[in-house]
């Protein structure tokens, strides 16, 4: 099936700067750099020459070389200092989410359904993972981290960190997704918005009723909800992140893939 195939599919090599090469930058190009410019300022604000010929110092050069350093090497440790408290407050929340929330932490080493889609095991790391019952569903939402194109274009990057969400439905619904394309041709006269930005991914042509009505078509094309796959039974979305997951928005992420099980559950076919 396309569907599958497709989240196998290793199209090439990310170009996203990870946090080690940022620091190795800084470190043999910014400190050099700043070393440098302490031993140059002084040299050039603090030397003058006077109408005999003699050379004079100005009080200059050492203070304001300081203030330069400070201005230059503050504002990282700023960053990493609200980075830390960040991080740490967010442990607080998820630490008392499961008390509060009716969210039950679960296990990550389980058959997840792009477990047997992926080319190597360690392409796709499961996080964090908590379960719920939602209306009648059991549905299990965490964080996840990829590489090499690991999850094909059920995502919208090479590499990267994301919240997935997974929706056991009933029954033995075919296998169908929505893909996101991740390169969008300029829109023409008359075309179509939700074939222009999105893929579908069928089985069968009677399972493309689904996707007819109007109201799944907007909630797609105005970023209502999240690109999705339907395997083996499982409904499953993955939202990139850039900034670290929390509570809220793992509960977003279930809500809207909740909102899609809606969407597409009501289609004709289904009668």
């Amino acid at each position: 099936m396309a569907a599958v195939d497709t989240i196998a599919t290793v199209e090439g090599r990310g170009h996203r700067r990870g946090p080690d090469l940022v620091t190795f930058i800084v470190v043999c190009v910014a400190v050099p750099a700043l070393c440098l410019l302490c031993v140059a300022v002084p040299t050039i604000l603090d030397a003058g020459v006077t109408d005999d010929g003699h050379l004079r110092r100005y009080p200059l050069g050492w203070p304001l070389t300081s203030l330069l350093c400070l201005l230059i090497l503050t504002p990282p440790f700023v960053r990493n200092f609200l980075s830390k408290r960040r991080l740490a407050r967010i442990r607080r929340d998820f630490d008392r989410w499961p008390a509060t929330s009716g969210w039950t932490p679960g296990s990550v080493d389980r058959t997840w359904p792009w477990t047997n889609r992926i080319r190597a095991p360690d392409m796709v790391t499961v996080i964090s993972a908590f379960d719920s019952e939602i209306a009648g569903l059991p549905v299990t939402v965490g964080e996840l981290s990829w590489t090499d194109n690991g999850l094909g274009d059920a995502t919208d990057r090479w590499k990267g960190r994301g919240i997935f969400t997974v929706v056991r439905l009933p029954g033995s619904l075919p296998d169908f997704a929505v893909r996101r394309h991740r390169t969008v041709d300029r829109q023409r006269d008359g075309e179509d918005e939700f074939g222009r930005r999105f893929r579908t991914i069928l089985n069968d042509t009677g399972n493309a009723g689904r996707l007819d009505s109007e109201e799944v078509r907007r909630a797609h094309v105005n970023s209502e909800i999240p690109p999705w796959t339907l395997l083996g039974g499982e409904l499953f979305t993955i939202v990139s992140m850039d900034k670290p997951a929390t509570p809220a928005a793992m509960e977003s992420a279930a809500t809207d893939a909740l909102r899609v099980v809606e969407l597409i559950a009501t289609r004709p076919s289904d009668q």
